[in-house]
């Protein structure tokens, strides 16, 4: 009988896990769903309820929020990096544009020119 008992609590923390782990994936399906609502949401933490853990998990929470601000502060810098070049390349485009609407321009100049030589020697 023991043993039976021991082997069932060991049973209950995994189905318990799991349990709360189905929870989890259920709710979060149901905010994908009611994420575009406006109801504010709040994104939550479970630790144990031991003071060592909780600081250490603070301490590592602490130190992966620093990881990703570094990261994110990177990946602002390439999106500055982007955006730099593609202003230079519209920038160059732009004058690019220009001279060829220059030298269309010149042409279509040269050809009114040439009409109005060929119209003033076929009316005269």
């Amino acid at each position: 009988m023991g043993e039976t008992y021991g082997r069932v609590q060991e049973d209950m923390v995994v189905a318990d896990i799991q349990s709360m782990v189905a929870m989890i994936i259920e709710y979060e399906a149901i905010l994908f769903w009611r994420r575009n609502s406006g109801t504010p949401m709040h994104l939550q933490l479970c630790t144990s309820s031991e003071d060592d853990s909780d600081s250490k998990s603070t301490t590592t929470l602490e130190k992966q929020g620093q990881i990703l601000l570094k990261d994110i502060l990177l990946l602002q810098n390439r999106l500055d990096n982007v955006i730099k070049d593609s202003q230079n390349n519209y920038d160059g485009m732009n004058r690019r544009i220009g001279e060829i609407v220059k030298q269309g321009n010149a042409h279509l100049q040269k050809v009114e020119d040439k009409q109005n030589e060929f119209k003033k020697q076929v009316y005269e």
